[in-house]
């Protein structure tokens, strides 16, 4: 069993009261790929230029995440900056397309084990085109931005209806629905499509929603919020990671899920980059779950 794990891979320089770093392994793909390596196979599909670090690829490929589906073309690495303030709100500086500008996703034979995929907040007219390549009985979650939605909403919609998954924040889901009642603009989405939506709601926690279901979270304590970049997709990464197999859903495996993700993003907000995530073990996952589990009661 394995996970497919689409979207952008980039080269990140962030500033923040804690410091800063210059052209940093980033991207939705990344962040979640690492955070999912910690429970299964991955299978990373996306694009960098010819200036991506070989130290990168390396440790990629070191965690338990297949290469097979990334391109390496001829030109630059897609390039994100950002400035962090005291509310670590992000404030894009420079956006960088380059190689990514024209990624077309292209899905390997090896990928033909995989059980679940995860379409980061790329392009939804890619999102579409990826899932016309699957059958129809494979688990697809999705994750999305507001830039998406203000731009190509009625595509979001129709990405929404073939997921069985949508991982949103709540900023997005009032933009997308146009509901200021988080629960009752929840409610619209599962009425579209998908049998789950997981709502990322910041320092407030999360909360998953299904027909039957309705499960809160806190976040995970951390005192030194260094660098916010990737939380949504490490979230979203060591949740799936976790699922892993998606035949026998439950409610009580969904929020054991729930807990996950939190853990896995707590992990990453804590340093620049992915170093944390690189590090960290099961172990150190299972430590911070009990913990949080004990804050739960």
């Amino acid at each position: 069993m394995s996970l497919i794990v689409i979207g952008s891979i980039a080269l990140d320089s962030v500033q923040s009261s804690y410091g800063e770093t210059k052209d940093a392994l980033g991207g939705s793909a990344i962040f979640a790929s690492l955070s999912a390596s910690k429970f299964t196979k991955v299978h990373l599909i996306g694009v960098v230029g010819s200036d991506f670090p070989q130290d990168y690829l390396s440790m990629l490929k070191k965690k338990n995440i297949s290469l097979d589906g990334l391109r390496i073309e001829a030109g630059k690495t897609f390039k994100w900056s950002g400035l962090y303030n005291d509310t670590n709100q992000a404030e894009t500086i420079d956006t960088q397309l380059n190689v990514f500008k024209t990624f077309q996703p292209e899905i390997p034979d090896s990928c033909n084990d995989a059980q679940g995929i995860f379409l980061g907040n790329i392009d939804p007219d890619l999102q579409l085109s990826v899932i016309k390549k699957f059958p129809k009985d494979i688990f697809v979650s999705s994750d999305t931005m507001n830039y998406w939605i203000k731009s190509k909403i009625e595509k979001v919609w129709q990405v929404i209806k073939y997921t069985n998954l949508l991982f949103i924040n709540d900023t997005e889901l009032k933009m997308l629905t146009g509901i200021q009642n988080i629960f009752l603009a929840t409610k619209k989405v599962l009425s579209s499509g998908p049998d789950f939506v997981v709502v990322k709601r910041g320092e407030y926690g999360s909360f998953i929603m299904g027909s039957d279901l309705l499960y809160f979270t806190p976040v995970f304590p951390v005192e030194e919020v260094k660098d916010p970049t990737g939380a949504g997709d490490s979230f979203a990464g060591g949740f799936l990671g976790f699922l892993n197999d998606y035949s026998c859903l439950n409610s009580e495996k969904l929020k054991e899920a729930m807990l996950i993700g939190t853990i896995t993003a707590s992990f990453n907000i804590e340093s620049f980059s992915t170093k944390e995530l690189e590090s960290i073990s099961r172990q150190d996952i299972e430590i911070r779950k009990k913990r949080l589990e004990y804050f739960c009661r």
